[in-house]
């Protein structure tokens, strides 16, 4: 639950930096913009994914299809929580 507060806080905190930076420097925003752009949703995408991941565990702890299919492919979402929220962010 808290990777999801952060990747909403995230996203809306850049969006509103950007959009100060579009009002008051806008030289500056017009050289970066895609750039800036590509940081925010970069980076809020990976702590979505991990928000994602850890709100699915959590919240099917209880059922037990869905655990036992959760054990069964634990080192994929292992990975795959690897990749998107560790890895991602690195590259911006």
């Amino acid at each position: 639950m808290i990777f999801t507060v952060l990747s909403l806080a995230f996203a809306v905190t850049g969006y509103l930096f950007i959009s100060k930076l579009k009002r008051y420097f806008p030289d500056f925003y017009a050289e970066n913009k895609c750039t800036l752009l590509f940081a925010v949703i970069g980076l809020s995408f990976s702590l979505i994914i991990r928000g994602f991941i850890d709100n699915f565990r959590f919240f099917t702890r209880n059922n037990a299809d869905i655990h036992a299919f959760v054990t069964t492919y634990v080192i994929q979402f292992n990975v795959t929580l690897f990749i998107l929220s560790d890895l991602t962010p690195a590259v911006f």
